[in-house]
């Protein structure tokens, strides 16, 4: 015979496991609630017959459950049974004198504490919450693992029925006697270290509950990475908080850090695009700093697969995409792998990827390119973010608002007539923002971001950083401005120059073309709008956005020069927004 305690809060799943056990010869031992439950089986015709394998575990202590149940297994007869070590002779002999039950298993969760908290019960109900026994019978059949499994989740059943299976099955193949205790160690250390686990934590919850400056946090290792940030950093590591899911799969590559900060950073813009604005969204990420972002325009004026719409994104600014990470909201298929497997890139994330897809993109760069499935992300999930740097650490809550058009209501300046394009222009600015290094400007266009000036000390510099990118992006989509590159390259004899050669050349022709050939690009710039992460401080700012055709301008307001800002919008026929919500990012 073989003998179980069974003690449970959450009784799910135990109307199999009992008489699974009760099949193979076990007394189950039980207590309260977990007892009655059990009793109701054995009144089911089927499991009648099990009814003297049910026992109270007062009939081993000889005492009653005491003080309203807080005290019901702490006993020697029951503790003994559970920590006795069934090859110590010395253990067995005791046990035997003193007429204690050897226990194979126990099967025991705990009160649920941090249920209740979050319930915002009272402190002393709180307090009727924290479990006494259930840790102890826990942490005595851990410590004894080589003697005695032990289930402390539900999900744990099926693969301990299963164990008990396969011996079954061996036993019947050896023609040798069906023996229990042959469960092997590394099964029983495997539940061991969970029931470890699920003890700390609960003891963590109840930490934090008693002292409210502990934050106490579970770091699981989920994956090695190569090495860190730069190659000296020789320990990296993914790791999840409080066991929280990673937001991708890996289908294949060997992920890096700094592809991690891209894959997530680019994964939530192009989702925020995407439930905003409803259209799927491509990103193209460089050093956590986004450098093209565009959406699937209206498939009524244009069918436009998400190849054509990462394309406008890497078109953006393509000597910056030259090894980005690829962020895609919605299904890559054949024709978008083709596309991607051709441009130099270090990995993409997606949603889902169809078969032939999956297989091209797992052949680029010799088998070893990135390739993420991203997982659905909860925007209205309270979160919080968690960062530790020369021995201290960071903590705020995460935020996960949406910009969308609720944001977009205050009007500040004498214009305000504004149309849906711009509307969704300034969004996808706005959100292009939220993922960029502060300080930061987005200048955004028909459906795209076309300049981005991120991390700059001054927001002077971002503008001028933003503009002068967002100015290239309209010469390179000119006849004209392409034409004149041609022909300085057949005058200069340089032909057989390779695709990136030729991007490199066509940015240094345009940062040295004349005054007056600038301006001409330049006045070329229409309805442009322009978001900034933080308050715009002085008229200046709008003095420098007027340069490069900015008609609409989104920022936070709350400056005390606000009145001269608007003022300067006023001056050059701008409208300008007032979110009252910061962008910062670091």
């Amino acid at each position: 015979m073989y003998n179980a305690i069974v003690s449970v809060t959450d009784k799910t799943g135990l109307n199999r496991l009992v008489p699974f056990l009760w099949n193979r010869n076990f007394n189950i031992f039980s207590t309260g609630g977990t007892y009655n439950y059990i009793e109701n089986l054995t009144n089911q015709p089927e499991h009648e017959k099990f009814k003297s394998r049910l026992h109270k575990v007062s009939d081993v202590t000889k005492f009653p459950e005491m003080l309203g149940g807080r005290v019901k297994t702490l006993h020697p007869n029951i503790l003994g049974g559970i920590l006795a070590c069934h090859i110590n002779k010395e253990h067995m002999d005791e046990i035997q004198q003193h007429n204690i039950p050897r226990f194979n298993l126990v099967v025991a969760n705990l009160y649920q504490f941090q249920k209740t908290v979050d319930s915002g019960a009272s402190h002393d109900t709180i307090i009727e919450n924290i479990d006494i026994g259930g840790p102890t019978l826990i942490r005595s059949a851990a410590k004894n693992y080589k003697s005695v499994c032990v289930l402390t989740n539900p999900e744990q059943y099926s693969r301990y029925m299963d164990e008990l299976l396969s011996i079954d099955e061996y036993s019947i193949t050896q023609s040798i006697e069906v023996d229990y205790n042959r469960i092997g160690d590394t099964f029983k250390y495997n539940l061991a270290r969970d029931a470890f686990k699920n003890i700390a934590e609960y003891d963590n919850n109840i930490n934090s509950y008693f002292n409210k400056d502990i934050v106490n946090l579970t770091i699981r290792e989920k994956r090695k990475l190569k090495y860190g940030m730069n190659p000296n950093n020789e320990t990296a590591a993914i790791c999840s908080f409080n066991d929280e899911e990673l937001p991708f799969t890996v289908l294949n590559g060997n992920i890096g850090y700094i592809n991690t900060l891209d894959a997530i950073g680019s994964w939530r813009l192009v989702n925020e695009v995407k439930t905003v604005l409803e259209k799927d969204c491509c990103a193209s990420f460089k050093h956590t700093i986004p450098t093209g972002v565009a959406v699937r325009v209206d498939k009524t004026i244009r069918n436009e697969s998400l190849a054509d719409v990462y394309k406008r994104a890497r078109n953006v600014d393509p000597l910056s995409s030259f090894g980005d990470f690829i962020a895609c909201s919605g299904h890559i298929d054949e024709k978008s792998a083709e596309y991607i497997s051709k441009v130099v890139s270090d990995g993409i994330i997606a949603k889902s990827y169809s078969k032939e897809a999956l297989d091209i993109l797992s052949n680029k760069k010799g088998g070893n390119y990135v390739v993420l499935s991203g997982e659905q992300i909860d925007f209205e999930k309270p979160s919080r973010e968690y960062r530790s740097m020369y021995g201290l650490s960071l903590v705020q809550d995460y935020d996960n608002t949406l910009f969308n058009r609720s944001l977009l209501k205050n009007i500040v300046t004498d214009k305000r007539t504004t149309t849906i394009q711009n509307i969704e222009d300034m969004i996808i600015a706005s959100v292009s923002l939220k993922y960029a290094q502060s300080n930061s400007i987005a200048f955004a266009h028909n459906g795209q971001l076309i300049g981005l000036g991120a991390g700059q000390q001054n927001r002077l510099d971002c503008i001028r950083l933003a503009g002068q990118k967002a100015l290239l992006w309209f010469m390179r989509n000119d006849n004209h401005f392409n034409e004149c590159v041609e022909n300085e390259i057949v005058r200069l004899g340089k032909t057989g120059m390779s695709k990136q050669e030729k991007i490199t050349f066509m940015y240094d022709y345009a940062r040295n073309l004349s005054v007056a050939d600038n301006a001409i690009y330049r006045n070329s710039m229409k309805d442009v709008v322009m978001s900034s992460d933080g308050f715009l401080p002085f008229a200046d700012n709008i003095e420098e956005a007027c340069k490069y055709g900015v008609t609409h301008v989104v920022n936070p307001g709350g400056s005390n020069g606000d009145d001269g800002v608007t003022s300067a919008c006023d001056k050059y026929n701008m409208v300008m927004f007032h979110t009252g919500k910061r962008l910062f990012f670091h």
